[in-house]
């Protein structure tokens, strides 16, 4: 059985506000989806986040916070803003080390 998003506490179609990730640093969570304009610093070193999915949002992401989320094996940039992917991949190349 599916889950309805949108009767979920916090859930906001088609937002393109920031959300505040930083009480979910400390959560055992394995996969987030966020939207680009959120600040992902607090998930710097996440202990058990395996992938994250960005979605269309008001700025594009800085993708620097992830270098140190050792268990990330899956970013999904496919619901984000064409320009938006593109600042972050270009931005992101070099501090990625990739």
């Amino acid at each position: 059985m599916g889950v309805d998003w949108e009767t979920r506490p916090g859930y906001v179609a088609e937002s393109v506000t920031a959300a505040d990730l930083e009480p979910l640093r400390d959560l055992p969570l394995e996969h987030l989806t966020a939207n680009s304009a959120s600040d992902l610093a607090p998930l710097s070193g996440h202990r058990t986040l395996r992938s994250l999915s960005l979605t269309r949002g008001a700025a594009p992401a800085d993708l620097t916070p992830l270098r140190t989320v050792a268990h990330l094996h899956g970013l999904s940039l496919t619901d984000a803003d064409p320009a938006e992917t593109a600042s972050c991949t270009r931005s992101a190349r070099g501090r990625l080390g990739r």
